[in-house]
């Protein structure tokens, strides 16, 4: 019978992930069309970026390249890879699509990664057992509706909820605004499968009722969160601090110590755990090289309250009514609202990817269904959820553009290691986790209450969270075409360095346009763009390169030399082809705007005086430094 058992477990969640992978492709359209000949979404610099990652972990993986360091960016002086967004679990995911080129690799990932968080949720929903009968100590009432208790399963009485109900977690889980607008070019923030099964996680080390061997659960989570995303491992480290906080008010007498004791132990293990990891990270982030702590920009990305209750951005069914003038996109990708209080402003955000901290109305209607029902496990689901809100609203409360009462993030931002954070919005990945359980026991509570219309209700509530939720067909990119100069470069083994001009020091467009370049003739690069960037150019001897003058030309071309600079290129087209190249933007190819000449760059000017380039194509110029090619 165990086998059995498992067996049909094993089917039931290779099925749902089918499911959700088919949700996934919708929602991300025209993601699968294009698969492997445009990027899904709208922020070239990022999705260049992400893509040299995700080849990096690659690169690493087959032994070429190291693990937590670049030394193939910012030649020789390198940048550690700990601080940036993208982690290798990304990276993971784009494994099996390589073959097909980069673009497959970053279409791929999301696709996983979208599908994924749908049923990491889906497996908190269906297996956790309840909230509250593990931090509270308390069974789950008899008066909870069967589609709560027994998830049609004979002993499992507090397993979790019903199939149905756990999909419709997962979907609007996956669907929900936070999650989905990161489809416009931020990876890292599409999965968030993690945080689920981190809260899942730490549901298990805490039951005393469980074996001991779950104590070492939260580590493995917090670990595989910390090797993904910095932000999601602080929303994970409060999540589990939420849960012991609330079985420690709700517990009584006895029944406090041994939750106590499993909450530090497994506590204990996770710093064991995670401790090298972090060390390492935090050596990099007290570089004061770097600038890492952003903590004094949250309040220019904290979103207003009104943006809690209407339309992101990207919503079509809603949205379209609050952004009519969606295609013009304003400065950080924002737009402007037909409410004027959240339109961007010198001094605030607005409207966009940072703000897009929507609850679904869908959501909000299954609550209160959900109070009249299990009532202390909505409670206990909602204050969950609840405080990550406050969290999302910024250092204070913003209400139609009027800053009122300070708020608890206002302290957080101030703690060590909480303090590189800049968004607060997207403390809604995690509220989501308990918002979309509370909206999963509404429906529960609704199944129950008509069981013979019950296989209709959750497929109607179902379509309608997702025609609420459901996005705009997505912007794509089309990747710059790549010099034939650099597919020479490719085939020659030695080591040397590739000096891309114009500079991509401060350039989200250019760096990580050389970026995606290095791809094709991996070359170390003067220049990189990671989620955090060096004060000041880290290469001594090389600044004179930023100088609109190049007073010292002369001696920084003989310098490059020393370093092991062989070539320096000059990107030409760098106006046209290192911005946004939606598709309509493309056209048929051709350039419109005339090259810009390599010689108006002051330090080529001077320092290759009289000098013929060795290349001269459309697409770039290319002089000598040092001999061997």
């Amino acid at each position: 019978m165990g086998l059995l058992r498992e067996t049909r477990h094993a089917r039931e969640l290779a099925i749902v992930l089918v499911l959700y992978g088919l949700l996934a492709a919708g929602s991300s359209w025209p993601l699968l069309r294009d698969f492997s000949t445009r990027l899904v979404g709208d922020v070239p610099y990022d999705q260049r970026h992400t893509i040299w990652i995700l080849w990096h972990i690659k690169e690493a993986l087959l032994g070429r390249q190291p693990w937590l360091t670049a030394d193939l960016l910012f030649y020789p002086h390198g940048v550690s890879t700990l601080i940036d967004g993208v982690g290798p679990i990304s990276g993971l995911f784009a494994l099996p699509f390589w073959p097909q080129g980069p673009v497959a690799a970053y279409n791929g990932a999301t696709l996983v990664a979208l599908a994924l968080s749908g049923w990491c949720m889906y497996v908190l929903a269906r297996y956790g057992r309840g909230l509250l009968s593990i931090v509270a100590g308390a069974p789950a009432p008899p008066s909870d509706p069967p589609a709560l208790r027994s998830g049609r399963r004979a002993g499992s009485s507090r397993s979790g909820l019903h199939p149905t109900a756990a999909f419709f977690a997962g979907a609007v889980f996956m669907v929900w605004p936070i999650h989905l607008v990161a489809l416009y070019g931020h990876l890292e923030k599409v999965f968030v499968g993690l945080l689920p099964l981190n809260v899942l996680a730490g549901l298990l080390a805490y039951d005393p009722a469980r074996s001991p061997r779950w104590l070492c659960a939260p580590a493995v989570a917090l670990l595989l969160i910390l090797l993904h995303n910095g932000n999601q491992f602080t929303f994970a480290l409060l999540a589990l601090a939420a849960l012991a906080a609330l079985g420690l008010v709700l517990r009584r007498g006895e029944t406090r110590r041994p939750f106590l004791v499993r909450v530090l132990a497994s506590g204990a293990i996770a710093l064991a755990v995670t401790a090298p990891l972090l060390m390492k990270l935090a050596h990099v982030a007290r570089d004061p090289a770097m600038s890492v702590t952003l903590g004094d920009q949250s309040s220019h990305y904290a979103p207003d309250l009104l943006q809690f209750f209407v339309p992101s951005i990207h919503q079509t069914t809603t949205g379209r009514l609050f952004y009519p003038h969606y295609d013009t996109v304003l400065l950080d990708f924002t737009r402007q609202s037909v409410i004027p209080v959240l339109s961007p402003r010198a001094d605030w955000y607005g409207s966009g990817i940072e703000t897009a901290v929507t609850i679904p109305i869908t959501m909000l209607v299954l609550a209160s269904l959900a109070w009249f029902g299990s009532r202390r496990a909505t409670v206990a689901w909602l204050l969950f959820g609840g405080a990550f809100v406050v969290l999302a609203m910024g250092p204070s409360l913003r209400v139609a553009g009027w800053d009122t009462i300070p708020l608890p993030y206002a302290w957080l931002s101030r703690v060590p290691g909480f303090d590189v954070m800049r968004t607060p919005g997207r403390f809604m990945m995690m509220a989501s986790v308990g918002l979309a359980i509370v909206a999963a026991l509404g429906l529960a509570r609704l199944m129950d209450r008509t069981p013979r219309r019950a296989h209709l209700v959750a497929p109607l509530l179902t379509v309608l969270v997702l025609l609420e939720c459901w996005p705009r067909p997505w912007p794509q990119q089309v990747l710059p075409p790549v010099p034939t100069f650099y597919t020479r470069l490719a085939q020659d083994p030695g080591r040397y360095a590739v000096l891309d001009l114009p500079s991509g020091f401060g350039s989200p467009n250019h760096a990580s346009a050389y970026q995606y370049y290095q791809l094709t003739h991996r070359k170390p690069i003067a220049w990189g763009y990671l989620s955090r960037p060096f004060v000041r150019y880290p290469i001594d001897g090389l600044r004179g390169i930023l100088d609109e003058h190049a007073p010292d030309a002369i001696d920084t071309r003989e310098h490059l030399a020393r370093l092991g600079y062989r070539f320096v290129v000059w990107h030409k087209r760098h106006a046209e082809l290192f911005g946004s190249r939606r598709p309509e933007q493309v056209g048929d190819g051709r350039f419109r705007e005339p090259p810009a000449a390599a010689l108006s760059n002051a330090f080529l000017r001077q320092a290759f005086k009289g000098e013929s380039p060795i290349v001269d194509d459309d697409l770039v110029t290319v002089y000598r430094i040092a001999h061997g090619f």
